[in-house]
């Protein structure tokens, strides 16, 4: 192939960037391992070439979670709620959208000796759930916590951590990851609930949470503030518990049936094209 460009034009083949002595292991002069790596120039020089390729590789635009749910709670409603529940607790494309007042993921489990009584997060039949975690982020330097260090998993079961009284606390922020080490189902919708139990009702009025959601790609989908006050002073009903319902989209419908049969058959994931949206929240009425 060489030879034949060489009749196109003097410049056609660049000139030879290394001698190589002819070696009774490669006559030829041109085989990867017995020639050019065989000699100690041209493999520094290779090293050097590859080296160079390496560095101006940029990190790509992702990280190693599907999603980051992110919950930061102020101080008052730390100290006046129940450690906050977090689930799947959906994953239907045919699923029901209720409102404000949407009982259908929650189950009361038992009564307190005083009103409210307590409830829990209940996943429709059949739910199919991502696997999360709930990991510390390096907020505070002198907090000493370890970035990305692993405090509980969850995918049907939640995730927990301790939640500490709230006294002295300007907010609590609890970082939900949904990781992207499963096959995920073809629904491609799913829901995730989170619920807090009030203890409570006669708590003070500022009492806020701060909801974010990030896909992989670094893409915010969801960036809000709720008032969630049991005496609200704009006039909502006051909740005795409350929670989020947050829809997020990991979908493969882009690819063809043939497509997804080679991704199968090569063990490859494929890219998920992400979204998300946050439904009514669960109110708990009184």
């Amino acid at each position: 192939m060489i030879n034949g460009l060489q009749f196109t034009g003097p410049t056609s083949v660049p000139l030879p960037n290394a001698l190589l002595p002819i070696t009774r292991t490669d006559p030829s002069g041109h085989m990867l391992i017995e020639s050019y790596l065989g000699q100690s120039k041209t493999r520094t020089k290779i090293k050097s070439l590859i080296s160079k390729a390496f560095a101006r590789l940029s990190k790509p635009e992702m990280e190693d979670y599907l999603f980051q749910l992110s919950f930061e709670y102020s101080a008052n409603f730390v100290q006046h709620h129940e450690k906050a529940q977090f689930d799947f607790i959906d994953s239907k494309k045919d699923r029901k959208y209720c409102d404000f007042f949407c009982y259908e993921y929650l189950t009361r489990t038992s009564e307190r000796a005083t009103y409210p009584h307590i409830y829990e997060l209940k996943p429709a039949e059949n739910v199919k759930p991502l696997i999360f975690v709930e990991r510390k982020e390096e907020q505070d330097e002198e907090t000493n916590n370890e970035d990305g260090a692993e405090e509980s998993s969850g995918g049907g079961d939640g995730a927990e951590t301790e939640e500490g009284t709230g006294e002295d606390m300007e907010g609590k922020t609890r970082n939900i990851h949904v990781e992207t080490c499963q096959k995920i189902p073809e629904e491609g919708s799913f829901l995730f609930g989170e619920f807090s139990n009030i203890t409570d009702l006669s708590s003070p009025l500022d009492m806020t949470k701060k909801l974010k959601v990030i896909d992989r790609y670094g893409d915010t989908w969801i960036s809000k503030t709720r008032d969630v006050s049991p005496r609200y002073e704009d006039g909502y009903s006051p909740c005795a518990g409350n929670g989020e319902n947050i829809e997020i989209i990991a979908s493969q419908a882009h690819y063809t049936s043939k497509q997804k049969s080679y991704l199968e058959k090569n063990d490859l994931s494929g890219n998920y094209r992400t979204g998300s949206t946050d439904l009514d929240g669960t109110c708990i009425l009184h």
